[in-house]
């Protein structure tokens, strides 16, 4: 392997590229190790155009399209999540505790007390348990509870009611008439105290 002053003696494209930045030295006042950082720089910046020239076609269109449709989703999301206030809020994203669930979209905490928490949480674990209560009874060969599918059907899925004590009070009691303990119907979890949620930051 020839030294770099071999080199520069016999391969003359090698000896105009030195002798130009031994130019560079004199015309702009570069220092001996500018100049090697600047040659560090270009290498890096050419292999970073190779790169993009080289590589990035390789990808198949598909996934290429893919990463594209990624990006929009984020962005969307992005946006949604800017646009949920307190009052727009549905509650989606719950951190759920034995004492009521905490909003990870609006950073609000509601307590099992609370209008929100009982007209949907709770509401939607009676459904489940008049669910299993009927389930346990087909499984049981005594076929399904109608007063129990009924009560479901009333209730519904993910569906806002102004009557939401009402059909609290009338699942609760029909829970009570099947011998099924209405806290059954609540979120337990242990070792989650309430001051352990914290705010999105």
């Amino acid at each position: 392997m020839k030294t770099p002053r071999e080199k520069y003696r016999n391969d003359p494209k090698y000896r105009y590229m030195v002798d130009s930045m031994v130019a560079a030295i004199h015309k702009c006042h570069y220092t001996p190790s500018e100049m090697r950082e600047a040659a560090v720089l270009a290498s890096i910046i050419y292999d970073e155009s190779r790169i993009r020239e080289y590589r990035i076609p390789m990808i198949p269109k598909s996934v290429e399209n893919a990463l594209e449709v990624m990006e929009e989703v984020d962005e969307a999301l992005a946006s949604v999540h800017q646009s949920i206030t307190k009052d727009n809020c549905i509650h989606d994203a719950r951190t759920r505790g034995t004492e009521g669930f905490f909003c990870r979209d609006c950073d609000q905490y509601f307590h099992k007390d609370s209008p929100t928490y009982r007209s949907g949480e709770l509401l939607s674990s009676l459904w489940m348990a008049l669910n299993n209560i009927s389930v346990g009874s087909f499984r049981a060969g005594k076929g399904d509870i109608r007063e129990a599918l009924d009560m479901k059907a009333k209730i519904g899925i993910g569906v806002a009611h102004d009557n939401y004590e009402d059909l609290i009070s009338e699942a609760e009691g029909l829970l009570a008439k099947y011998g099924r303990d209405v806290n059954e119907a609540y979120v337990v979890i242990e070792h989650m105290p309430v001051s352990g949620l914290k705010k999105r930051t």
